[in-house]
């Protein structure tokens, strides 16, 4: 994957065990890494996580979706987003990503190779552009950039 300039605010959501977001803060020790996952157990343990690796840059938010997020504009978004949550549960983050996105920010999405369609399509839809990151056999990453030309508000018309 290739390699990202440095960021100053970055969400991990549906961090789980805290993995993505914890790279990110070990990468990045100026940035400030907000994990948020709506189960306690991951919270919990994305807590645990970020204490054994000594990661003062990273904190662990319980919120159902981005409820209780803390406040952005996030310069990146990353999710590795849950194929079982189905197309409306997908759509409701990929919108929620692009209003807590500040311009110019990045979201990063993982997902099952089987959505790369759906994805492509609803990112090209919401952000105006898609890159296809890396995919393999059982997963792709993706990425889009909110930009200052193409709000999701043109996409509309």
């Amino acid at each position: 994957i290739r390699e990202y300039p440095p960021v100053n605010r970055v969400l991990d959501l549906g961090c789980g065990d805290g993995v993505i977001g914890l790279v990110i803060a070990a990468r990045w020790p100026e940035a400030v890494v907000s994990c948020v996952d709506k189960d306690v157990l991951a919270v919990e343990t994305t807590e645990k996580n970020i204490n054994s690796n000594e990661l003062s840059n990273a904190t662990a938010v319980l919120s159902p979706g981005f409820r209780d997020i803390p406040i952005g504009p996030y310069d990146l978004i990353v999710s590795n987003l849950p194929a079982q949550a189905g197309n409306g549960a997908i759509d409701e983050l990929l919108l929620g990503s692009f209003d807590h996105l500040k311009n110019d920010g990045v979201l990063i999405v993982v997902t099952v190779a089987g959505l790369r369609h759906y994805i492509k399509r609803r990112l090209q839809s919401i952000f105006g552009n898609y890159n296809r990151v890396k995919l393999t056999e059982r997963h792709i990453v993706s990425e889009a950039r909110r930009t200052t030309e193409n709000t999701f508000e043109q996409t509309l018309n």
